[in-house]
C-alpha cells in the first residue's frame, strides 16, 4: 500500500511540474502577445502624428497663399498657433520614435526642412510687394522644401507601415500559439484531472478496505480483552481461593501436630507454604500485568521527583533493613503519564535493586537525569528521525549485576537469569511490568550490566516542554 501512495504522489508531482512549465510557457507568451499589441498601438500613434505634422505644414502653407492671393491679414492669424502645434508633433514625434534610429534621422532632416521653410514663408510675406524677383526666388526655394518634406514623411510612414505588418504578424502567430497552448492545458489539465481522481479513488478504496480490516481486528481485539478480563477475573478469585486454603490447612497441620510430625514432614510443609505464597504472589502480579494493558486512567502532570519519594516511603523498612543508600536526582522533571503506573514502575526497579544486592554489601542506588539524543535513540531502538525529544531516567545499582547478554530477554515474561532454588527470589514479571508501563508512557527501556559490579536501567520519556 505504501508503494502506491508513493507512486500516486510522484504521478501528481511530475504532472504538477509538466502543468507549471505549460502554464509558464503559456504566460510569457501571453506577455509577448500582449507586448505586441503595444507595439501595434504605438506604431499607430505615431502613424497619426505624422499625418498631423503633415496637415499642420500644410495648413500653414495654406495660410500663406491665402494672405498672397488676397492681401488680407486675417489669413495670418492663425499662423502662431499652427506652428505651436507643428512643433509640438514633431516633439511628439521625436520621442515616439526615440527607439528607431531610421527614423530619429528622418527627424533630423526634417528638422532642418521645417525651419528652413518656416524661414522662407516670412521671408515670402515681408517680399512680396517689395522684390517680385526676390519673392519668386523665395516661393521657388518653398516649393523645393516642400517637395523634400512630402519625400521624408512619405519614408517614414513606409517605414511605420512595415514596422505594422511585421508586428501584426508577430502578434497573429502569438495569438494562434495562445489559442493552442490552451487547448493544450486543458486537455492535458483534464487528462492529469482524470487520472489524479482514478488514483485518489483507488487510494481510497484501499484505505476502506484496510479501515474495514481494522475495525474487524479491533473487534476481535476488544473480544480478547474481554476475555482476559474473564481471565483475570478468575485469576483474583477462583485461583487464589484454592491457594488460600492451601495455605490455611498448611498452617493448622504445622500448629496441631507440631510435636507429632517428623522433622522431613514439617519440611515438606514448608515447602508446600513456599510454593503456595510464591504462586499467590505469581498470580497477583500477573494480574497487575494485565490490567496495565486495558489503560482506565486518565492522564496527567506527575512529578517524577514525588513519585520516587513515596516508593522510598513505601519501601522504607526494606531499605532501613539493608541499610539501603538512595540518590534522588532533583532534576526529575515532570511528565504526562499515570502516577499510579509510575509508582508501580519505580516501585519494581527499586525493589529490584535491593533483591538483587550483594551479600553483606550495602545496596547503594542513583537515580539520574540526562537528555537523549537522536543517536542515541536511532542506534538503540532504530528511530527514524522524529521531532519528539526524549529525557532518559537512569537507575543505578552497585549490585550483582549481570551478563549483558541477556539484557533484552530479562523483559520478557517470567523469564529469570537464577534458578529458582537460588538465593535470589524474583519472580520474572517485575521488569516486564516495568516495559509494558513504558510502552503506555510511550517511551522505552534499556538496561546494562557487569556482573558482579552492578546494573542500571535506563527510562526514555518523551517530553513535549523542556524538562
Amino acid at each position: 500500500m505504501r508503494k502506491s501512495v508513493i507512486i500516486t504522489y510522484l504521478a501528481f508531482f511530475i504532472s504538477l511540474v509538466i502543468l507549471l512549465g505549460i502554464g509558464f510557457n503559456f504566460y510569457t507568451r501571453l506577455l509577448r502577445y500582449n507586448y505586441s499589441i503595444t507595439w501595434i498601438e504605438h506604431t499607430h500613434d505615431v502613424l497619426h502624428e505624422i499625418k498631423k505634422l503633415e496637415n499642420n505644414f500644410k495648413e500653414m502653407e495654406s495660410s500663406q497663399r491665402g494672405y498672397l492671393l488676397t492681401n488680407d491679414s486675417l489669413f495670418l492669424q492663425p499662423h502662431k498657433s499652427r506652428l505651436k502645434a507643428l512643433r509640438d508633433s514633431f516633439a511628439r514625434l521625436l520621442q515616439l520614435t526615440s527607439d528607431n534610429p531610421f527614423q530619429q534621422k528622418n527627424l533630423q532632416d526634417l528638422n532642418y526642412i521645417i525651419s528652413r521653410r518656416i524661414d522662407i514663408l516670412e521671408d515670402a510675406i515681408l517680399l512680396h510687394k517689395l522684390d517680385r524677383t526676390l519673392f519668386m526666388k523665395r516661393i521657388s526655394e518653398g516649393r523645393k522644401a516642400m517637395e523634400d518634406c512630402a519625400v521624408i514623411l512619405t519614408d517614414m510612414e513606409r517605414e511605420e507601415n512595415r514596422l505594422l505588418i511585421a508586428r501584426r504578424k508577430i502578434k497573429d502567430s502569438y495569438g494562434s500559439a495562445s489559442s493552442n497552448y490552451s487547448v493544450v492545458i486543458f486537455t492535458f489539465s483534464f487528462v492529469v484531472f482524470i487520472i489524479t481522481f482514478l488514483l485518489i479513488i483507488r487510494e481510497l478504496s484501499r484505505r476502506f478496505r484496510y479501515q474495514r480490516e481494522l475495525e474487524v481486528k479491533v473487534t476481535e481485539l476488544n473480544q480478547a480483552n474481554a476475555e482476559l478480563e474473564q481471565i483475570t477475573f478468575a485469576a483474583s478469585h477462583d485461583l487464589q481461593e484454592p491457594l488460600r486454603k492451601i495455605l490455611t490447612f498448611s498452617d493448622m497441620i504445622k500448629v496441631k501436630y507440631h510435636d507429632t510430625l517428623p522433622s522431613d514432614t514439617q519440611r515438606l510443609v514448608e515447602r508446600l507454604q513456599h510454593s503456595a505464597r510464591r504462586m499467590h504472589g505469581l498470580v497477583e502480579d500477573l494480574m497487575s500485568f494485565t490490567q496495565l494493558v486495558g489503560i482506565k486512567e486518565e492522564p496527567e502532570r506527575v512529578s517524577l521527583k514525588d513519585v520516587v519519594e513515596e516508593v522510598q516511603h513505601e519501601l522504607k523498612d526494606i531499605f532501613t533493613a539493608k541499610d539501603v543508600k538512595l540518590s534522588i536526582d532533583l532534576r526529575l522533571p515532570n511528565i504526562t503519564g499515570y502516577r499510579s503506573q509510575l509508582n508501580l514502575l519505580f516501585h519494581s526497579l527499586l525493589d529490584n535493586a535491593v533483591k538483587f544486592s550483594k551479600e553483606n554489601v550495602s545496596p547503594v542506588i542513583f537515580i539520574l537525569t540526562q537528555h537523549a539524543t537522536y543517536e542515541e535513540m536511532k542506534e538503540k531502538f532504530k528511530m527514524r528521525y522524529d521531532s519528539q525529544r526524549y529525557i532518559k531516567i537512569i537507575v543505578r545499582d552497585n549490585g550483582i549485576g549481570f551478563d549483558n547478554e541477556f539484557a533484552d530477554r530479562m523483559f520478557n515474561l517470567f523469564q529469570r537469569l537464577h534458578p529458582q532454588q537460588s538465593v535470589y527470589t524474583g519472580k520474572g514479571i517485575g521488569l516486564t511490568i516495568v516495559k509494558r508501563i513504558m510502552t503506555n508512557h510511550l517511551g522505552f527501556v534499556a538496561a546494562h550490566g557487569k556482573v558482579k559490579e552492578g546494573a542500571e536501567f535506563i527510562l526514555y520519556f518523551p517530553v513535549s516542554e523542556p524538562a
